[in-house]
This record gives C-alpha cells, sequence and structure tokens, in this order.
C-alpha cells in the first residue's frame, strides 16, 4: 500500500515557511520500512545595525549590515549580498568580498562593513540576499525580510564669495568717515564671523549674507579676515582696510613770529610750522618778497618784505583726508620819511629863538625823535603825528634822526642844519 504524507505551514520565528512533499512510501517495501528525513530550511535575514549618521562631504562613513543564517546550515554557509543606493546596486559575495569590505563571522551570521563615500544625502536598501544553503529568499512567496534600510544625510561644505564691489576689500577709508560696506555671500553655514577690524568698524550676519560696515577712529593698516562657521569645511576671505588720518598742523616757531611787524626791505623772522599726515602745505596772503615752502614735514614762512602793509596769511594743509589750516598777520609799515625845516639863530647875545621842523611820513605813525648837537644826543622826544618842532635851540650843527618807536630797527637820518648867530 502506498501512503502519502502532507506537511502543514510551519512558523519559524517572523517567517512563514509552506513546504508540501508527496511523500510516497511503499507499505510492503522489499527491504523492509524506510525513514525518511525531513529538512525544513529557514531563509538567511539581512539587517542595517549602523545608525542614521550626518557627514561632511567629501567624508566615508561605513554601513554594517547583519547576515543571519538558519541554525542549521553548515559552518562554511557563504553570503551573496545586494544593497542599492537608490541609483545603482552592489553585490558583495563574504566568501571573495571586494576590497575595503570587512567581513566579521559570528555563530550562524557574519557582520558586514562596508566602506561608503556619498556626495549627497543618501538612503541605502537591502535588495536581495541569498546563501550556499538556502539559496535565495526571493524564490519564496512571502513578504520580503529585507524592510529597513539606512540614510546617510551629506553636509556640504561652507561657502563664502564677496558680493560687493572687488574695490571693497581694499578701500582706503578717511579716520571718523564711514567706510564703504563690505558684504560676502554665505553658504551652507551656521553663520560667519570676522577678525582683525579697526575700532569702529564691525561685521554682522544675517540671512547668508555678513556685512562689514561702520565709521573707524583708529587710523593704520587692518589686516581682516571673514571665517565662515559650521560643522564641516569653513573657508574664509581676506581684505584690508587702511585708515588714512586727518592732516595735523602746528606752530613750531616763537609764537610771536605769527604776528610780527617787521620794517619794509628787511627780512622777516622765519615762521614756522609741524606738518604731520599731509601730502603738503600752501600758504596765502602773504606780502611781496615773502614766500612759503614745504619739505619733510616742515612748512617755512621766510623772505624780505618789499611792500607795504598788513597781510593776514593762512597756511593749509593738503592731502585726502581732513586738511586743517592756521593763520597769521605780517604788517609791513612804510618806510619812514621826514623832512626838516629851520629859523636860524636872531641875535648872538638875545635868548635864542632857533628851531627846528619835522614833517614826518611813513611808520607805524608813532615816532623816537633824536636831535644830536654837534655830533652828541641832545635832546629825545617821542610824539605822534606828522609834524613836530625843536624850538629855542643853541647854535651848532645838528642831524635829526627818526625811528619808528613801535617797531625796533625801522629809523631814517637827515642831517638838518646848522645853526649860527
Amino acid at each position: 500500500m502506498r501512503n502519502k504524507y502532507t506537511i502543514t505551514p510551519k512558523t519559524i520565528g517572523h517567517k512563514i515557511l509552506l513546504l508540501v512533499f508527496p511523500l510516497l512510501f511503499f507499505a510492503n517495501y522489499a527491504f523492509g520500512q524506510v525513514s525518511c528525513p525531513i529538512v525544513i530550511k529557514e531563509p538567511s535575514t539581512a539587517a542595517f545595525t549602523s545608525s542614521p549618521q550626518t557627514i561632511c562631504i567629501g567624508n566615508s562613513t561605513n554601513l554594517v549590515i547583519h547576515l543571519n543564517r538558519d541554525s542549521q546550515g553548515p559552518a562554511t554557509t557563504s553570503w551573496v549580498l545586494k544593497y542599492s543606493d537608490g541609483a545603482s546596486t552592489t553585490t558583495i559575495n563574504t566568501s571573495a568580498p571586494p576590497s575595503g569590505v570587512v567581513v566579521t563571522s559570528g555563530a550562524n551570521s557574519v557582520d558586514l562593513t562596508i566602506p561608503v563615500t556619498p556626495t549627497t544625502t543618501t538612503t541605502y536598501s537591502i535588495v536581495d540576499l541569498s546563501d550556499s544553503w538556502f539559496g535565495t529568499a526571493s524564490n519564496c512567496n512571502y513578504t520580503s525580510p529585507y524592510t529597513n534600510s539606512v540614510t546617510i544625510t551629506v553636509t556640504p561644505d561652507a561657502t563664502i564669495a564677496l558680493s560687493s564691489a572687488a574695490a571693497t576689500t581694499n578701500q582706503t577709508p578717511c579716520i571718523n568717515t564711514a567706510i564703504t560696506d563690505i558684504t560676502y555671500a554665505i553658504g551652507n553655514a551656521t553663520g560667519a564671523t570676522v577678525t582683525g577690524l579697526p575700532a569702529g568698524v564691525t561685521g554682522t550676519y544675517a540671512s547668508g549674507v555678513f556685512t562689514i560696515s561702520g565709521t573707524p577712529t583708529a587710523s593704520g593698516t587692518f589686516n581682516y579676515t571673514v571665517s565662515t562657521t559650521g560643522s564641516c569645511v569653513t573657508p574664509s576671505l581676506s581684505g584690508t582696510i587702511t585708515i588714512t588720518p586727518d592732516a595735523t598742523i602746528a606752530l613750531s616757531s616763537a609764537a610771536a613770529t605769527t604776528n610780527q611787524t617787521p620794517c619794509i626791505n628787511t627780512a622777516i623772522t622765519d615762521i614756522t610750522y609741524a606738518i604731520g599726515n599731509a601730502t603738503g602745505a600752501t600758504v596765502t596772503g602773504l606780502p611781496a618778497g615773502v614766500t612759503g615752502t614745504y619739505a619733510s614735514g616742515v612748512f617755512t614762512i621766510s623772505g624780505t618784505p618789499t611792500a607795504s602793509g598788513t597781510f593776514n596769511y593762512t597756511v593749509s594743509t593738503t592731502g585726502s583726508c581732513v586738511t586743517p589750516s592756521l593763520s597769521g598777520t605780517i604788517t609791513i609799515n612804510a618806510p619812514i620819511t621826514f623832512t626838516s625845516t629851520y629859523t636860524n639863530v636872531a641875535c648872538a647875545n638875545a635868548p635864542s629863538t632857533a628851531a627846528i621842523t619835522v614833517t614826518l611820513n611813513g611808520g607805524s605813525g608813532s615816532y623816537k625823535l633824536i636831535l644830536q648837537l654837534n655830533g652828541v644826543n641832545y635832546k629825545t622826544d617821542t610824539v605822534t603825528g606828522t609834524t613836530y618842532s625843536f624850538t629855542g635851540l643853541p647854535k651848532g650843527s645838528y642831524t635829526i634822526i627818526v625811528e619808528d618807536a613801535n617797531v625796533n630797527g625801522c629809523a631814517g637820518t637827515c642831517n638838518g642844519a646848522t645853526l649860527t648867530p
């Protein structure tokens, strides 16, 4: 008699195997009763054991996939795994793994450590798995066990690019004058910082733009660097801001030199100014014969005036920033001129009626009159006005000397008269 045996569905773990085997036995088999062993195989499983990661672009990381086989299988079991990155499928045979793939064997399992270098955020999934004991699970009509996946998030490097005019990164503003804003476009970064700015100038980040602005309060050359911030490569850009100071001017000669009253045709006392942070200096308002020269940070006014009058001069610094100036006055009086007339002695034995009258012009208007008799100072008077008389003079030879009472050294001499009885 022939018997038929049916094996009903058996659940192994979470996998359902439906195996139907027709077994034919001959009850009266010639050699007696025969035992027929039945082996039920479970397909291998595969699962990612590495966690989702975030890496910087250009960096590598590892996928770790755990492969587990039926405990009934031989220790020499090998696996063929197929996994996908969404664009292509890669096959790994554990008996001959590709270069870089590490196979770590365990009890009834192996762990595959697979280096990957994605250039964009990538989700990896298992496509298929077969082993030398069971074959491929895809041949079975049950839901695939390869349901998990792992995502590697790729963070791009930060970027920075100048977005203002090229010249803004090498500008030369004046001190206390606002600079031209310098702007940078920032990408893939958490922000940006800056170092090396002058006092009064700052950097701010907002919505992908880093702006350098402000009014410098210190002069000098400032090399600054703008650096992006973030978890990956953070590039930077640099520039230079040269702050030009304002020009300076200060009197370096005696204070009285800026308000002097020299004689006409007589050299003035030099007037000097110390000039700083300027390209030079100029002067206006000087009398004829007097000039100004600039050399090595010093401006000098010198010369011999050939014209009379009051001259208000101004020395002005030159340069690209604030150019201060200083002023002074040079007063040149007209030369002293005078004439004299005299009345002679009337009688030898009578009281003297002799007189000398002087008519004055030029100078400051205040005069010192020196009357010499026979070469010796006889009388000195200080007068204002244009006419003065010496009276009651004895006989003799007289000389008149006229000096400016307000200006030393300005004088006129007239050999006046010889008075005789």
